[in-house]
């Protein structure tokens, strides 16, 4: 028996390890990026052979404001924040991008980028020199209108944010912020420090201690060294603003099993 009980632990293994590797090769295809997999099959094997497998790092940087950018990057499990820096040293995070969209959607005309974009999640991506994708958009086909509506979907982000941070709360902020981050990770765990939570929302870092700590003790949250865990998202939507389920009904590449609580809502 105990030569069976063996047997059978190690086939479990095996059997975890192979489902492992078969998410993480579905995480790291290509069309796991909404924008690349809603391509006709004949763009895509166009686009294939230039698309660079890239593992991206918390912290790290793929565009530095001033500088000369040469790829443009589809995110599939990594998040990635687009950031406007002033010269005193202050900043704001002006658009999360996971595998939605993508990374780059203003430097077609350009080749020097006006913002900074961080990764805030470690993970995977594809990148592509950009004037490669620049001559697929220019043959306007399926690419093009592709990327045309995440072009409209991150200006209605931008704007949406204006509005958001100045009147919303920061309460409602912060749970927009997690809602936002669950969705494009995909998981109810988060890693985020409340450092870099008060330079994403714009708010001192006190003050976004204090919220999640009054998050943390209604159970809505739990937050831990170095991450937030999500414990009820209903009553974290009901927390949230309305910008939050706004843009989750703009989205053109969502899927409407995602939709969640917000299908409700409108």
């Amino acid at each position: 028996m105990c030569g069976n009980a063996q047997t059978g632990q190690v086939t479990i293994s095996i059997l975890m390890q192979s489902i492992k590797m078969i998410e993480t090769a579905k995480m790291t295809n290509p069309r796991h990026n909404r924008l690349i997999g809603t391509l006709p099959e004949k763009d895509y094997s166009r686009l294939l052979p230039f698309l660079q497998l890239v593992s991206l790092e918390m912290g790290q940087e793929l565009y530095v404001m001033g500088q000369r950018v040469e790829h443009i990057y589809f995110p599939t499990t990594a998040l990635i924040s687009i950031a406007k820096d002033l010269t005193d040293g202050l900043g704001v995070d002006t658009a999360i991008v996971g595998k939605n969209s993508a990374v780059g959607l203003l430097l077609l005309d350009t080749d020097v980028s006006i913002n900074r974009a961080h990764v805030t999640s470690s993970g995977f991506a594809y990148r592509i020199n950009r004037k490669v994708l620049l001559n697929e958009i220019r043959r306007g086909e399926a690419m093009f209108e592709i990327w045309m509506a995440a072009t409209r979907y991150l200006a209605n982000q931008l704007s949406q944010n204006v509005v958001c941070n100045r009147f919303h709360s920061v309460e409602q902020r912060l749970a927009r912020w997690l809602l936002t981050n669950a969705d494009r990770l995909e998981t109810n765990l988060i890693p985020v420090t409340h450092g870099y939570l008060s330079s994403s929302i714009g708010v001192r870092r006190e003050t976004v201690s204090l919220t999640g700590m009054k998050m943390n003790d209604s159970g809505v949250v739990r937050c831990t060294r170095g991450s937030t865990e999500v414990l009820d998202r209903e009553r974290l939507e009901a927390m949230s603003c309305e910008c939050y389920f706004t843009l989750r009904k703009l989205s053109p590449f969502r899927k409407d099993d995602e939709f969640g609580m917000a299908a409700q809502v409108f």
